[in-house]
């Protein structure tokens, strides 16, 4: 699972994952592409690792001048770098690219595991 983060959203990415791990039962690789993070932040997020979570953070790509936005922010870029941010990680052969403020039920998650089986089949 990747989510991108630009600071001042850390609250929703903190619910999002919470709602990820508690309805899930699978083991969990969480990405987190940032660009700017305070320390308290980031110790909070990595405090939801556990023996099925693991929590990666990755600095934020450089991304070309023609791709930033007139409005928004820049991170909205970031998965359009998702194969060359993944390319030293052979062990991955599929993301899941959620934005931070995306609530995951059971059913959406049964739901993103059926459409990977559609997919890989």
């Amino acid at each position: 699972v990747l989510y991108t983060l630009n600071k001042g959203f850390e609250a929703q990415l903190v619910v999002s994952l919470s709602s990820l791990i508690e309805n899930t039962a699978e083991n969990l690789n969480v990405f987190i592409i940032y660009d700017g993070i305070n320390q308290k932040g980031y110790q909070f997020l990595k405090d939801f690792e556990n023996k099925r979570v693991e929590i990666t953070f990755l600095k934020a790509p450089e991304i070309s001048k023609k791709l930033i936005p007139d409005r928004g922010a820049k991170n909205q870029f970031y998965r359009l770098y998702i194969p060359e941010i993944f390319k030293e990680y052979s062990n991955i052969d599929r993301v899941l690219y959620l934005d931070c403020d995306t609530l995951i039920t059971k059913r959406d998650w049964k739901i993103c595991l059926q459409l990977k089986w559609e997919v890989m089949h």
